[in-house]
């Protein structure tokens, strides 16, 4: 999978987390889409659950390895039926860079 870098000329710098080991203060995350369970009540649970706990908790990652349909939700559109989570983050990634027509 190929990694995504774009720099500004302001030095604003956006990347997809994990592809760089980067240690930045004050960074500010900014998420590319949303990546919810395709059923609807497994993704009324994991909004909610999502809104009353940090990213970076064990309950976060927990909700990250729910075995279920994945959807990606970008600019409106609906994308999916993904059978795992990752399957879905890999779909966004090309889409967000554009190998994807």
């Amino acid at each position: 999978m190929k990694s995504f870098i774009e720099i500004d000329k302001k030095g604003k710098v956006r990347f997809f987390e994990g592809d760089f080991d980067l240690s930045v203060k004050n960074k500010k995350v900014k998420r590319v889409s949303k990546i919810v369970p395709q059923n609807l009540l497994l993704r009324v649970a994991f909004v909610l659950i999502r809104s009353l706990v940090p990213d970076n908790s064990k309950i976060a990652d927990w909700t990250r390895t729910w075995k279920c349909n994945w959807i990606v939700v970008l600019n409106g559109k609906k994308y999916g039926n993904f059978k795992n989570r990752k399957k879905a983050i890999e779909f966004e990634r090309k889409l967000y860079i554009g190998e994807l027509k």
